[in-house]
């Protein structure tokens, strides 16, 4: 591949951290070599890889710039620490078929919902548990000060009107549904936002 004009680098989810090495003894140090597994991201740096294509930055985009970040300034302390702070949100994104855990932890976030088309199924009350503590645990569900008004439509549907969550001078204002299929879920959430 690295001898084809247009291709640059490689995304490689082996989750061999080592590998870089050896490609890079095998075809020069300029082919580009991304880790597809955001658990062995230091790890492949180390090696010599040159970054990730990243999951877990669909959920957590500033700790993940601010951990390449200080791998390219030398910071190698940092950049663990905040590898370690990811740590559990890597593992909980895939511990079912990706996209469910990802899509439930952006609905977390209020940034989509966590629907998937069929053949894809809901993920599993547990893993939902995972996921949020997770997320919690890396700092990125602390919403501050929350309001809202929640009221329940049906098993699967759930009304909210004038949730408000203020965080370092930011406010957020969202007026809609959340449908879910567990009613669990929908008891968590209701007691998140109430």
């Amino acid at each position: 591949l690295a001898k084809i004009p247009n291709i640059i680098g490689v995304k490689d989810a082996t989750g061999d951290a080592s590998r870089p090495s050896s490609v890079r003894q095998l075809i020069g140090k300029e082919f580009c070599q991304l880790s597809g597994e955001d658990g062995c991201v230091p790890a492949m740096l180390a090696h010599g890889g040159h970054g990730c294509i990243s999951v877990t930055a669909n959920v957590a985009p500033a700790l993940c710039a601010e951990m390449h970040e200080a791998w390219q300034k030398g910071d190698t302390t940092l950049a663990l620490e905040i590898h370690d702070q990811l740590t559990p949100l890597n593992n909980a994104l895939f511990v079912e078929t990706s996209p469910g855990p990802v899509k439930y932890a952006l609905s977390l976030l209020g940034r989509c919902t966590p629907d998937l088309r069929l053949p894809m199924t809901d993920i599993k009350g547990s893993t939902k548990e995972l996921v949020h503590a997770a997320m919690e645990s890396a700092g990125l569900l602390d919403l501050g000060e929350i309001d809202a008004q929640v009221k329940r439509v049906d098993q699967q549907t759930i009304e909210f009107t004038n949730f408000t969550a203020k965080r370092d001078n930011t406010k957020l204002i969202l007026t809609g549904r959340w449908l879910h299929n567990e009613q669990e879920s929908i008891t968590s959430l209701v007691g998140q936002l109430s």
